[in-house]
Protein backbone atom coordinates (compact mmCIF):
# COMPACT_ATOMS: atom_id res chain seq x y z
CA UNK A 1 0.00 0.00 0.00
CA UNK A 2 2.80 2.62 0.44
CA UNK A 3 4.00 2.00 -3.26
CA UNK A 4 0.57 3.52 -4.21
CA UNK A 5 1.38 6.80 -2.30
CA UNK A 6 5.02 7.26 -4.16
CA UNK A 7 3.32 6.43 -7.58
CA UNK A 8 0.26 8.89 -6.61
CA UNK A 9 3.14 11.44 -5.85
CA UNK A 10 4.97 9.98 -9.05
CA UNK A 11 2.09 10.95 -11.05
CA UNK A 12 0.75 14.04 -9.84
CA UNK A 13 4.43 15.44 -10.03
CA UNK A 14 4.46 14.53 -13.98
CA UNK A 15 0.89 15.59 -14.71
CA UNK A 16 2.59 19.40 -12.95
CA UNK A 17 5.43 18.85 -15.15
CA UNK A 18 3.23 18.74 -18.24
CA UNK A 19 0.95 20.90 -17.41
CA UNK A 20 3.81 23.38 -17.22
CA UNK A 21 5.69 22.59 -20.07
CA UNK A 22 2.12 22.50 -22.72
CA UNK A 23 -0.19 25.18 -20.77
CA UNK A 24 2.42 28.05 -23.25
CA UNK A 25 1.66 25.99 -26.28
CA UNK A 26 -2.17 25.40 -25.78
CA UNK A 27 -2.21 29.47 -25.14
CA UNK A 28 -1.09 30.09 -28.33
CA UNK A 29 -2.75 27.40 -30.56
CA UNK A 30 -5.57 27.11 -28.48
CA UNK A 31 -6.53 30.35 -26.16
CA UNK A 32 -9.39 29.11 -24.54
CA UNK A 33 -7.98 25.99 -23.15
CA UNK A 34 -4.84 26.93 -22.75
CA UNK A 35 -6.04 30.49 -20.44
CA UNK A 36 -8.75 27.97 -18.73
CA UNK A 37 -5.49 25.54 -17.41
CA UNK A 38 -3.34 28.40 -16.65
CA UNK A 39 -4.91 29.97 -14.02
CA UNK A 40 -3.80 30.14 -10.69
CA UNK A 41 -6.64 27.40 -9.40
CA UNK A 42 -5.11 24.35 -11.20
CA UNK A 43 -1.47 25.11 -9.18
CA UNK A 44 -3.12 25.14 -5.93
CA UNK A 45 -5.26 22.01 -6.52
CA UNK A 46 -1.88 20.24 -7.53
CA UNK A 47 -0.36 21.97 -4.14
CA UNK A 48 -2.98 20.28 -2.31
CA UNK A 49 -2.40 17.06 -4.10
CA UNK A 50 1.01 17.05 -4.05
CA UNK A 51 2.27 18.33 -0.81
CA UNK A 52 0.11 16.03 1.51
CA UNK A 53 1.14 12.61 -0.77
CA UNK A 54 5.08 13.73 -0.80
CA UNK A 55 5.41 14.32 2.73
CA UNK A 56 3.55 10.62 3.29
CA UNK A 57 5.09 8.83 0.81
CA UNK A 58 8.76 10.12 1.55
CA UNK A 59 8.21 9.89 5.51
CA UNK A 60 7.12 6.68 5.16
CA UNK A 61 9.78 5.50 2.73
CA UNK A 62 12.15 7.27 5.20
CA UNK A 63 11.25 4.72 7.97
CA UNK A 64 12.17 1.71 5.74
CA UNK A 65 15.45 2.63 4.09
CA UNK A 66 16.61 5.62 6.36
CA UNK A 67 18.28 7.38 3.25
CA UNK A 68 18.09 11.21 4.29
CA UNK A 69 18.81 12.10 0.78
CA UNK A 70 15.65 11.24 -0.72
CA UNK A 71 13.83 13.17 2.36
CA UNK A 72 16.25 16.29 1.25
CA UNK A 73 15.37 15.23 -2.44
CA UNK A 74 11.39 15.54 -2.14
CA UNK A 75 12.02 18.46 0.45
CA UNK A 76 13.69 20.44 -2.87
CA UNK A 77 10.91 19.68 -4.91
CA UNK A 78 8.06 21.08 -1.75
CA UNK A 79 10.39 24.30 -1.67
CA UNK A 80 10.62 25.06 -4.62
CA UNK A 81 6.76 23.66 -5.10
CA UNK A 82 6.12 26.72 -2.35
CA UNK A 83 8.13 29.17 -3.29
CA UNK A 84 6.33 28.85 -6.91
CA UNK A 85 2.92 29.82 -4.96
CA UNK A 86 4.24 32.47 -2.86
CA UNK A 87 6.48 34.10 -5.73
CA UNK A 88 5.65 33.09 -9.28
CA UNK A 89 2.37 35.05 -9.55
CA UNK A 90 3.69 38.62 -10.97
CA UNK A 91 5.94 36.48 -14.29
CA UNK A 92 4.80 33.24 -15.30
CA UNK A 93 8.27 32.53 -16.40
CA UNK A 94 9.28 31.88 -12.94
CA UNK A 95 6.16 30.13 -11.70
CA UNK A 96 6.33 27.92 -14.52
CA UNK A 97 10.50 27.29 -13.93
CA UNK A 98 9.75 26.95 -10.47
CA UNK A 99 6.81 24.31 -10.73
CA UNK A 100 8.65 22.56 -13.64
CA UNK A 101 11.63 21.83 -11.58
CA UNK A 102 9.64 21.37 -8.58
CA UNK A 103 7.89 18.49 -10.74
CA UNK A 104 11.42 16.71 -11.58
CA UNK A 105 12.41 17.05 -8.32
CA UNK A 106 9.81 15.45 -6.39
CA UNK A 107 9.11 12.92 -9.12
CA UNK A 108 12.61 11.68 -8.89
CA UNK A 109 12.21 11.59 -4.97
CA UNK A 110 9.47 9.61 -5.32
CA UNK A 111 11.28 7.02 -7.91
CA UNK A 112 14.03 6.56 -6.01
CA UNK A 113 11.95 6.03 -2.81
CA UNK A 114 9.97 3.96 -4.41
CA UNK A 115 13.32 1.90 -5.63
CA UNK A 116 14.54 1.89 -2.12
CA UNK A 117 11.79 0.54 -0.26
CA UNK A 118 12.22 -2.43 -3.06
CA UNK A 119 15.63 -3.18 -2.07
CA UNK A 120 14.75 -3.18 1.64
CA UNK A 121 11.84 -4.94 1.40
CA UNK A 122 11.15 -6.95 -1.87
Amino acid sequence: MRAVWDKIGISASLICLIHCLFTPVLVIFLPFLGETLSHQWFHRIIVVIVLPVAVWALYSGYQIHKMKRILWLGGAGLAFLISAMLFGHDDFRVEYGLMITAGLLLASAHIVNLRACRLDHP
